[in-house]
């Protein structure tokens, strides 16, 4: 099914997400295309990764899940700017 998520990220320490200090990406995943868009990165704040590395696994009958079945998956290597992932 389609669906749409919002990572949001902070510094996990301090309350400094109180006064604008976080990130948040938008992912969302087109099921008719097998696309999914990971938005650019909205927000900064101190000691924030510049990229990140996302495992992404597409989980159904006979991919993703339990022992000795494949992954229907990739490695997403994300800089912050909006990018599209085809599978």
């Amino acid at each position: 099914k389609d669906a749409s998520f919002s990572l949001y990220e902070d510094d996990g320490t301090t309350y400094d997400y109180e006064h604008g200090q976080y990130a948040w990406i938008g992912m969302h995943w087109n099921n008719a295309t097998r696309v999914l868009t990971l938005d650019a990165r909205k927000g900064s704040f101190v000691g924030m990764r510049p990229s990140l590395t996302f495992s992404v696994v597409l989980v159904g009958k006979g991919s993703g899940i339990g022992e000795g079945i494949t992954s229907d998956g990739r490695t997403v290597h994300y800089d912050g700017s909006a990018q599209q992932i085809h599978f």
